[in-house]
């Protein structure tokens, strides 16, 4: 067993209380700051130093005819051994974590510059402007907007949206009366009631950019503005300078299997490849609610990678507004049987969602799971790919 950084030890022999025993010589070096493990350990090395003493003294002053069991005093060292290495294994844990919390204030860097939407309810007003967004209750049926000053005390209320989804606030940094408040920090607070006016789901949310951060709290803060917010409240981060993990993937142009895409100005188009055998397709559009809006039955099949082009015209010939549309590609081969399919959206990432247990990616209005991600370009390429149109 090897109990490092022993310190000498005094003890009185007890047959002669006078007689000073010392197990070792005097340390006049000043120790170093030591971490809780190695305060433990240091402790552990006095009662070491204080168990072989007592030992050394009772072998001396033992009686000839009757010496001491072994055993007890083996036992004894064992379970220094076992505390010396639990208190090891602590120390080890102390390096990791220490790594750890490094490695969070490294990433933290990484969104100074950057446009981050969060979930405090805190923003700056600045020129006499101050926004907020907020999430109601699909029941929702009314709500009401409360600004607060830095003390939190009201200066502003207003009626709010009366549907549920997601509404913006913008405040004018005028109180109740007309009169301009000064510039600062301001607090947003929302309530909510259904129809039956009982009390709904109100979720306040701000956006801005990170100006700085704080490493020297238990976790790495960020600052936009006088604003400081958690890094745990971080949402959703926006294009900008820097980059980690997922915010590499920002800006670049990304292949996945996530069958949504964006509808923008009349045109959406996803990327599909069929089973060799495949003689004609069946394509299906659904909206963002799951309804089938358009289904174009027996397509003829062309061979390689194709580009499916859709102009936002749905099964009667109505233009649909843009927004989040899916889209499934079926083969069949000459008996009709189905062949297999694989259907890929292609798009630019320009932001990433860090409100949920792993980071994702956002294209558009489209929200992208990593592990969905097949390729990563710099910039948007050019595909030599057929071009099917389906109106």
């Amino acid at each position: 067993m090897a109990i490092s950084g022993l310190t000498p030890t005094t003890i009185s022999d007890p047959k002669n209380p006078s007689a000073i025993l010392s197990s070792g010589k005097t340390n006049t070096t000043t120790p170093p700051a030591v971490t809780a493990s190695g305060n433990s350990l240091n402790k552990l090395a006095n009662d070491f130093d204080t168990f072989l003493t007592l030992l050394t003294t009772q072998l001396q002053n033992q009686d000839p005819l009757q010496p001491m069991d072994s055993k007890e005093f083996t036992s004894q060292l064992v379970q220094f051994t076992s505390v010396e290495q639990s208190i090891q294994s602590n120390k080890h844990l102390e390096k990791l974590i220490s790594l750890t919390g490094n490695n969070a204030s490294s990433t933290a860097f990484n969104y100074i510059g950057r446009e981050v939407k969060t979930a405090s309810s805190s923003t700056n007003l600045a020129n006499g402007i101050a926004n907020w967004s907020y999430e109601l209750d699909p029941k929702a049926a009314g709500s009401s907007i409360t600004v607060m000053n830095s003390r939190g005390n009201a200066v502003f209320t207003v009626d709010g949206a009366s549907t549920g989804g997601l509404h913006n606030f913008s405040w004018d940094g005028k109180d109740k009366n007309g009169n301009s408040l000064p510039d600062g920090v301001y607090s947003l607070s929302v309530s909510a009631v259904s129809t039956d006016k009982k009390p709904v789901t109100a979720k306040v949310f701000t956006t801005g950019i990170v100006t700085n951060v704080e490493i020297s709290g238990d976790e790495p803060a960020l600052f936009i503005g006088g604003v400081k917010v958690p890094l745990k409240d971080v949402m959703s981060v926006m294009q900008g300078g820097g980059s980690s993990a997922a915010l590499n993937y920002l800006g670049r142009e990304i292949r996945s299997v996530n069958p949504s895409t964006n509808l923008t100005n009349g045109k959406a188009s996803w990327t599909y490849e069929l089973d060799p055998n495949a003689v004609r397709n069946i394509v299906t559009i659904k909206d963002s609610s799951g309804k089938i809006v358009l289904k174009d039955e027996g397509k003829v099949v062309e061979k390689g990678l194709q580009i499916l082009t859709w102009t936002g015209l749905d099964q009667d010939g109505n233009q649909l507004p843009d927004g989040v549309y899916s889209a499934s590609v079926v083969g069949l081969d000459a008996n009709d049987a189905t062949v297999n399919s694989k259907l890929f959206t292609n798009g630019t990432v320009t932001g990433v969602d860090t409100s949920g247990s792993e980071p994702v990616l956002v294209v558009g209005n489209v929200k992208i799971s990593l592990r969905d991600v097949l390729t990563v370009t710099e910039t948007p390429a050019n595909t030599n790919v057929a071009d099917n149109q389906t109106e």
